[in-house]
């Protein structure tokens, strides 16, 4: 089976899953803006399992559109690729939900704020070798 076999069935999968929430449509094009974002940031992720991480965490909050969830991968994959591999994509995509629930007030312009603030912390910490996990508990 070709690489491009399984990204195709991976899409299906990822339509099917969502298609409560955002049209056939809208998930095709967050599809190819999650691939631009991945070849941006030159990732290789076969089964999209951080977009679908994304999608799964942030759906079901009734304010959500699709325009959001570009916004939501673009600040997903800049962090991602600022913090090299300090933390884990789950541990971003959960502060991410952790932050957006509890300070943000529905603002994605907010949570990229305090996102960022949080990475120039953990930059800090690494830098003088700290242990992460303060700052994971602090959110």
């Amino acid at each position: 089976m070709k690489l491009n076999d399984l990204l195709l069935m991976d899409d299906r999968y990822l339509i099917e899953k969502y298609r409560n929430y955002l049209s056939k449509q809208e998930l095709r094009q967050l599809l190819i803006v999650n691939r631009q974002y991945l070849n941006d940031y030159g990732r290789l992720e076969i089964n999209q399992h951080s977009f679908d991480r994304i999608l799964e965490e942030f759906c079901e909050l009734s304010d959500f559109s699709k325009d959001d969830f570009e916004e939501l991968l673009e600040l997903f994959y800049y962090l991602r690729d600022d913090m090299s591999e300090n933390i884990s994509d789950e541990q971003i995509i959960i502060l991410m939900k952790k932050i957006y629930v509890g300070k943000c007030f529905g603002s994605i312009e907010i949570l990229r704020t305090e996102m960022l603030e949080l990475l120039d912390r953990i930059r800090f910490s690494v830098e003088k070798g700290e242990c992460l996990d303060d700052e994971f508990n602090r959110r």
